[in-house]
């Protein structure tokens, strides 16, 4: 306003005190602009998966006294706050996000938004399927990858068994377990976005039962011999029976 005003004098009407002024306050608006606050900011990474850390760094411009960061999720709610010129934030929803800086001084105050600046992407989904998770050794069992993809596509798999051999890389697999126990089974993905995840599972393979067989009398020296037989067993319970005699 006093630019203005003084603008509309004429050169011949400016009186001695009236240019003093004009040069007071061209010299205030030049120290005035000279101490702007400009918004700007930037980030160590700008995507990635779950759990993402995001460090953000100022790089406003003026004298800076005070900052708000505020961070927006693709629904347009704030998830993040912070006072600090350099914050960091975790995200583990997975989306896009938009960040906002506003940075004041004595030149007032300046905002900056950049929409969709951060994006976190999904881990696959991984799963996989058994033809049986339990039985008697040798168990021959077929393992199928039944992984889904939200954001990104399968770069690398790898199926792990407990004090198992290395195993292909193919979306099913078949292993035969000779030896009684319980084994983790493990399915590790990684898609293009640089994301990981696994599944596992165990299978237990039951030991064969020992049996012993018993009886009452074993001998007689005329027909018919009554004798009772017990069998003792030792394995995994539970137990099915089943006599034969030999004689039909």
């Amino acid at each position: 306003m006093h630019v203005w005003l003084f603008a509309c004098l004429k050169k011949s009407e400016w009186s001695f005190p009236a240019r003093f002024l004009v040069l007071v306050f061209l010299v205030i608006s030049s120290a005035s602009f000279s101490n702007a606050q400009s918004a700007d900011f930037t980030a160590d990474s700008t995507s990635g998966c779950e759990q993402l850390v995001v460090n953000l760094n100022d790089l406003s411009t003026g004298a800076i006294t005070s900052w708000s960061w505020i961070v927006y999720n693709d629904l347009g709610a704030v998830v993040g706050f912070s006072p600090l010129s350099d914050p960091s934030f975790v995200f583990d929803i997975p989306g896009s996000y938009d960040v906002e800086l506003t940075v004041c001084g004595p030149g007032g105050c300046d905002t900056r938004i950049i929409v969709d600046y951060l994006t976190v992407y999904d881990a696959p989904d991984v799963l996989y399927s058994a033809s049986a998770f339990s039985g008697c050794p040798p168990l021959n069992i077929s393992f199928t990858d039944n992984t889904t993809y939200t954001s990104g596509l399968l770069v690398s798999r790898f199926w792990v068994i407990e004090g198992g051999p290395l195993l292909p890389t193919t979306s099913t697999i078949n292993y035969t377990f000779t030896a009684p126990g319980i084994y983790d089974v493990l399915l590790l993905i990684e898609d293009d976005n640089g994301c990981s995840a696994f599944y596992e599972d165990s299978i237990e393979i039951f030991a064969p039962p020992d049996i012993v067989l018993s009886a009452t009398d074993y001998s007689a020296c005329n027909p018919p011999l009554t004798t009772t037989f017990s069998a003792a067993i030792t394995g995994t319970p539970p137990y099915t029976y089943l006599w034969d005699f030999g004689d039909g």
